[in-house]
C-alpha cells in the first residue's frame, strides 16, 4: 500500500520532544532551526509561510527559546502532524507510544542506541514497532538525522549542514547514512543545488527506502531521486519501486559495500565470481536504475539532469578557449570516463564555416573547437549558439575559462540564454582561479549545469546519455526487467523436471554429484557428453563390461563423482583422454584413492571452439541470478562475467552476452564459428531451471560450457542445494 507522506514534508504543526535551551543538545538545535524558519516567514506568532505551528515538549518549562512548551505530548493543545523526538533511546520509546495513542501521523526518532548497538537495542526497536502497530502513526528512524525540506522549512538535522545555500525544489536525496548525505549536500551547496528533500532513513524500523522512492516519484516538485544505500534488504521491492519511479524522473543509486569479502566461503566458481556486488550492479542495470560510485558522482548526476535537457544522441562537441583542455576532453570522451557511451561529434562543413565567421583565423574549428585565449565573451557565446544549432551535435560542453581578458562576466548570462533556448543540452566546465566558486554559483543561479573539473563534466554528459537511453526504452515498452514484481523464489515448481529430480535424489540430504547435475540439465534439453556411472561394486575386480559403455566412445573423460568433491581436478579425481585399453587400470587407480565413490565415464568432446561458464547464484537480498562469462580453467582469472536476475527475458540474456569482453568471439571474430542464438537459448533454459528448483537452490555451476560439433555442451556441472526448511 502506498504511503501518503505529505504531512511529513509539509506539516501544519510540529512538536519537539526534548526541546531545551542547553547549548549543543539536539533538542535545541532542531527547535532553533524550526523556529528560525518559522520566523523568517512569519504570518503569526508561531506560523511559517507553509503554516506549521511549533511547540516544545518539556516536563517543567512553559516556554523554550520563545516557543510555547507543554509537559507531554498528551498535553499539547492539538494533535500535531509531526513529532520530533530528540531525547535518549529509552525514553524515546515512551514518546512514540504517547504519539501513537494521540494519533500523530508522523514521528521522527533521532536517538541512536537501538538495533545498531546489539540485542538490547534491537529489543527497543521491537518496542517501537509495537508502539505504532495498529495506529495511524508512521515512524522515521531511529538513529537518524531526520529530514530537511527547504520548501516547507522542516529541518530536523541536528549536525552542521547546508541550509540557505540549497535552493528549493528538484532533487530528493534518500540516504541510509545521514553523514554521507549531509556532507554530499554540503559540497553541492558550494555551487548551489536544487534540493526538494533530504531524508535520513536511520535504522528504518518503519518507513524505508521504498516508501520514500514511491512518494517522491509521485511528487510534482521532484525532478530527480538520489538514493544512498549500504544494503538492499528491501530487495526487489526497492528495485521495482525505483524502476517505476525512473519512468517519471531520473533515479540514481550510490550502493556502498562493493567488495567481495565473503566470496572465499562460496563453493562454486559462479558464487566466487558473483562476489557481493556483481549481482547488485547487474540488477540495477536490469531495472534501468542509474548507478554511481561515490557521493560526488551522485550529486553530479543529479545536477546534470536537474539543469540540462535530455539529449537525442551521444555525440559531444567541446567549445574551449584552452586547447589543452579540449584535447584532454577528447581523451576522456573516448576513454573510460565516456564509458563506451559517448563519442566526439564530427562537425559538418557548414558548422565549421559558421564558426570561422566568428573566431580568429588561427583558431581551430574542428571538434574540440579551440577559440584560443584571444576570444571575446560575445564571440564565445556566438560559437556556442552555432554548435547548439548544429544537427550533428547532441551535447555541448562549454569550457568557460574566465582567465582570457575578453571573457567578461556577461558570458554567464549569454550562455544561460543559449542553453534555455536550445533543445540541445549544454554543460559548463568553469575555471576562474580563486573565483571559480563564485562563477559556478552564478551559472547555477542562471539555471545552467556547471562543474569545476573536466572529468565531472564528461561524466555528467554520460549520465545524460544513459538517461536518454532509458527514456527511449521506456517509450518502446522495453525498460525494466522481465517481471518487475518478482521478489525471488519459493518452493520448487511442481510439477516440473526440477521438482521430480529433487524427489528422485531422495531425502538423504546428500548434495548432488556431477552426474546428478548433468541429468537435470538433460531434462531441460541441455546437452551433456554421453556417459555412464560405474560403481565400485560393479567392476572393481573385473574388466569393464562393454555393454556398460554402450553409446560412450573413446577417448574417455574419467571422473570420480562424489558430493564431497566440488573441485575434482584439485583433488586428483579426473583423468582425460583415456583409451579403451587403459580404462580398467585408470578405474582401479582412482578407486585406490576414492574406494567408496562412483566414477563417471564420458566420451571426450572434440576440441572446443569457445569455453564459457554459466551458472546461477542466489543473492541473499535480491534472490536468484543467472550468469554467463568466459570459462574454463581461467574463469576466475579473466573475471569476465555478466549476471541478470531471474526471471529475465531472452532480450536481456542477449544483452548480458554482449557485455562480455569476449563478446567479439561470439560474433565470429577472426572466423571463429559459434552459434550465438543457440547460446541464448541455452542460457534461457538454464534460467528456467532456477525458479523450478525454488528455495532448494544455493548455487549452480556449468564450467566449461563448450561449443563443439555444432552444439553447446556442458562438460562439467555442479549444483549445491540448501537444506530442507
Amino acid at each position: 500500500m502506498r504511503s501518503d507522506l505529505r504531512k511529513l514534508y509539509e506539516p501544519e504543526s510540529i512538536a519537539v520532544v526534548g526541546a531545551t535551551s542547553s547549548e549543543g543538545k539536539p533538542g535545541r538545535i532542531v527547535l532553533e532551526a524550526l523556529r528560525a524558519k518559522a520566523r523568517s516567514h512569519a504570518t503569526g506568532d508561531r506560523a511559517s509561510a507553509s503554516g506549521f505551528r511549533l511547540y516544545g515538549v518539556h516536563p517543567t518549562h512553559s516556554e523554550v527559546l520563545g516557543v510555547p512548551a507543554y509537559p507531554s505530548i498528551d498535553a499539547l493543545p492539538e494533535t500535531v502532524d509531526l513529532v520530533v523526538v530528540a531525547i535518549a533511546a529509552q525514553p524515546s520509546v515512551g514518546a512514540v507510544e504517547a504519539a501513537a495513542r494521540r494519533g500523530v501521523p508522523f514521528v521522527v526518532v533521532l536517538a541512536g542506541g537501538f538495533g545498531e548497538t546489539g540485542a538490547g537495542g534491537r529489543a527497543l526497536e521491537d518496542r517501537l514497532r509495537a508502539a505504532i502497530a495498529g495506529s495511524p502513526t508512521r515512524l522515521l528512524g531511529p538513529n537518524t538525522v531526520g529530514l530537511q525540506i527547504p520548501d516547507s522549512g522542516v529541518d530536523t538535522v541536528f549536525v552542521t549542514h547546508a541550509t540557505d545555500e540549497l535552493g528549493t525544489g528538484g532533487v530528493a536525496l534518500i540516504s541510509q547514512s545521514g553523514s554521507v548525505a549531509v556532507e554530499a549536500l554540503g559540497a553541492a551547496a558550494i555551487h548551489g543545488f536544487p534540493l526538494r528533500a533530504f531524508v535520513g532513513l536511520g535504522n528504518a524500523v518503519d518507513l524505508g527506502t521504498v516508501d520514500f522512492v514511491d512518494s517522491f516519484a509521485r511528487d510534482d516538485r521532484t525532478t530527480c531521486i538520489c538514493v544512498y544505500v549500504e544494503h538492499l534488504a528491501e530487495g526487489r521491492r526497492l528495485l521495482a519501486a525505483a524502476s517505476e519511479a525512473a519512468r517519471r524522473v531520473p533515479v540514481f543509486f550510490l550502493k556502498a559495500g562493493r567488495t567481495a569479502a565473503g566470496a572465499a566461503a562460496v563453493a562454486s566458481h559462479t558464487g566466487r565470481l558473483a562476489g557481493s556486488d556483481r549481482v547488485v550492479n547487474a540488477a540495477l542495470a536490469q531495472y534501468s536504475i542509474g548507478r554511481v560510485t561515490d557521493d560526488e558522482q551522485l550529486i553530479d548526476a543529479a545536477r546534470a539532469v536537474a539543469y540540462a535537457k535530455i539529449p537525442t544522441g551521444n555525440r559531444v562537441a567541446i567549445l574551449t578557449p584552452a586547447g589543452g583542455f579540449g584535447v584532454m576532453g577528447s581523451d576522456f570522451i573516448e576513454g573510460e570516463l565516456g564509458g563506451g557511451v559517448l563519442e566526439l561529434a564530427e562537425l559538418s562543413d557548414r558548422t565549421r564555416r559558421s564558426l570561422e565567421a566568428i573566431g580568429l583565423p588561427f583558431a581551430s574549428f574542428h571538434n574540440p573547437v579551440d577559440l584560443t585565449a584571444g576570444v571575446t565573451g560575445s564571440g564565445f557565446a556566438d560559437a556556442a549558439d552555432v554548435l547548439l544549432d548544429a544537427p550533428e551535435v547532441d551535447i555541448l560542453i562549454v569550457m568557460a575559462f574566465m582567465a582570457p581578458a575578453g571573457m567578461t562576466d556577461d558570458v554567464v548570462e549569454r550562455i544561460a540564454r543559449s542553453a534555455e533556448r536550445s533543445p540541445t543540452p549544454l554543460l559548463v566546465l568553469c575555471r576562474a582561479g580563486v573565483n571559480t566558486d563564485d562563477y559556478c554559483r552564478a551559472f547555477t543561479r542562471a539555471g545552467v549545469a556547471v562543474f569545476d573539473s573536466l572529468p565531472r563534466a564528461i561524466r555528467a554528459a554520460r549520465f545524460l546519455v544513459e538517461r536518454a537511453a532509458f527514456v527511449a526504452r521506456a517509450r518502446a515498452g522495453s525498460a525494466g526487467p522481465a517481471d518487475s514484481a518478482a521478489t525471488g523464489i519459493g518452493s520448487p515448481s511442481d510439477p516440473s523436471p526440477a521438482s521430480r529430480w529433487i524427489t528422485e535424489l531422495g531425502a538423504t540430504g546428500a548434495q548432488p554429484t556431477e552426474a546428478d547435475a548433468k541429468e537435470l540439465l538433460r531434462r531441460y534439453g541441455l546437452a551433456t557428453p554421453a556417459g555412464v556411472v560405474i560403481t565400485p561394486d560393479t567392476t572393481r575386480s573385473a574388466p569393464v563390461e562393454p555393454t556398460l559403455l554402450h553409446g560412450v566412445s573413446a577417448p574417455y573423460a574419467v571422473k570420480v563423482v562424489s558430493p564431497r568433491l566440488l573441485h575434482k581436478t584439485e583433488a586428483g579425481a579426473v583423468r582425460l583422454n583415456v583409451d579403451t585399453a587403459d580404462l580398467d587400470g585408470v578405474l582401479r587407480s582412482l578407486w585406490k584413492v576414492f574406494p567408496d565413490d562412483a566414477i563417471l565415464v564420458e566420451s571426450m568432446e572434440r576440441p572446443a571452439t569457445v569455453e564459457l561458464i554459466a551458472g546461477a547464484y542466489v543473492d541473499p537480498n535480491l534472490g536468484p541470478a543467472v550468469m554467463v562469462g568466459a570459462g574454463g580453467v581461467i574463469a576466475e582469472l579473466t573475471d569476465d562475467v555478466a549476471f541478470r536476475l531471474v526471471p529475465c527475458s531472452r532480450t536481456e540474456i542477449d544483452a548480458m552476452i554482449d557485455e562480455l569482453r569476449i563478446a567479439p568471439l561470439l560474433r565470429g571474430f577472426r572466423g571463429i564459428d559459434v552459434d550465438r542464438d543457440a547460446l541464448c537459448d541455452w542460457v534461457s533454459a538454464l534460467a528456467q531451471i532456477i525458479p523450478d528448483l525454488g528455495d532448494r537452490l544455493a548455487e549452480l555451476d556449468v564450467n566449461p560450457l563448450c561449443y563443439a560439433d555444432g552444439r553447446w555442451v556442458a562438460l562439467d556441472a555442479k549444483i549445491v542445494l540448501t537444506d530442507r526448511g
